[in-house]
């Protein structure tokens, strides 16, 4: 019997593996509600809905990306497992981040003057996580449809040349490498 990763919140499709008690225990549940807050207007309906469309809008991509390197999605536990926590942390991570940078990014380094934001090491570790279960370096207990991984990026610029970070900051990624 296979048992599909629901996640916690949405229907049968799409799920999300995160919620928002995931983020705040990452972000603080202050920055969440201001990120999710684009009108400044504190309408809990808004910024519910605005919460739960980056922790969807991530979990996609996520997806997106694990059904790219060979796991079956919706993703089936290989041994009945529930959501692996690095899963949860991931989409909870890359949600906040995504609320954060669609508010608009005002960071900038100090260094070289250039546009970034405070959140880019935490993204730059999500896509590494990210490519790190594609590439079977974090077993996430998933059935995969084909028998062979892809090759997979480190998500800053390993010489498979599939995914790079330009500018330290765009994620690049040659999708007809695939």
């Amino acid at each position: 019997m296979s048992i599909i990763f629901t996640g916690l919140i949405g229907g049968a499709s799409p799920t999300a593996y995160a919620d928002e008690d995931d983020m705040n225990d990452i972000f603080g549940s202050c920055n969440v509600q201001k990120w999710a807050d684009l009108d400044n207007d504190q309408d809990t309906a808004k910024i519910t809905a605005r919460i739960n469309r980056a922790l969807l809008a991530t979990a996609s991509m996520i997806n997106s990306r694990l059904s790219s390197c060979g796991f079956t999605i919706p993703l089936v536990a290989e041994d009945g497992a529930e959501n692996p926590y690095i899963l949860v942390d991931l989409n909870a991570s890359l949600a906040g981040i995504w609320l954060y940078e669609h508010r608009g990014i005002d960071d900038f380094d100090p260094k070289t003057g250039r546009t970034v934001h405070r959140l880019i090491y935490l993204k730059e570790q999500a896509m590494a996580t990210l490519e790190g279960m594609c590439s079977g370096i974090y077993d996430i207990g998933a059935v995969r449809s084909s028998s062979a991984a892809p090759e997979a990026s480190d998500g800053v610029g390993n010489e498979n040349g599939r995914c790079y970070w330009e500018d330290g900051y765009n994620l690049n990624c040659d999708q007809s490498e695939w």
